[in-house]
């Protein structure tokens, strides 16, 4: 699609100053300008983030170290614990195994097709469930900094742009 530019024919009649149009305009190009710088920057942190963490966590857990305090806040380890999703293989199996072990049971045998749906559900996806477990870094911020990043608004954001051109 072709660009032109725009002129004052071109805003609607309930837009009274064509000059505020264009501040405006100029003003959306400048925001998005920033989004992206800032998006650049977030994804170059996030990675050096993920460098550190491969790093530290290890180190970390060698001397069971659990919990560092920081000047801007406190860096622990936190355990996690997650659902290893079903493949087929291991749906199979489950199935083998329902079918094996639990469908023998008389509350199984006895139950209506609702009852035997529910049951054989609960044994697919919850009883029969795999978990990994692992370990993440987390980082808790300050609570003063916290709160100053709470009332944080865009007329701060400007004076900080200032400060980095």
């Amino acid at each position: 699609m072709p660009t032109k530019d725009i002129t004052e024919d071109d805003i609607p009649d309930d837009v009274e100053n064509f000059e505020e149009v264009k501040e405006r305009i100029k003003e959306l190009g400048d925001v998005n300008k920033q989004l992206k710088i800032t998006a650049t920057k977030t994804k170059l942190l996030n990675n050096r983030k993920k460098e550190l963490n491969k790093f530290i966590l290890p180190c970390l857990r060698k001397k069971e170290i659990k919990k560092c305090n920081l000047p801007s806040g406190t860096l622990q380890i936190k355990a996690t614990k997650r659902k290893i999703p079903p493949k087929k293989a291991t749906i199979k199996e489950r199935y083998e195994a329902f079918f094996r072990e639990r469908a023998l049971d008389r509350d199984f045998k006895e139950g209506n097709a609702k009852e035997k749906a529910e049951i054989f559900y609960k044994y697919i996806y919850e009883e029969t469930v795999e978990y990994v477990e692992g370990h993440n870094l987390t980082f808790t911020l300050d609570r003063q900094i916290q709160k100053q990043l709470n009332e944080l608004s865009l007329t701060d954001l400007a004076s900080d742009d200032e400060e980095d051109e």
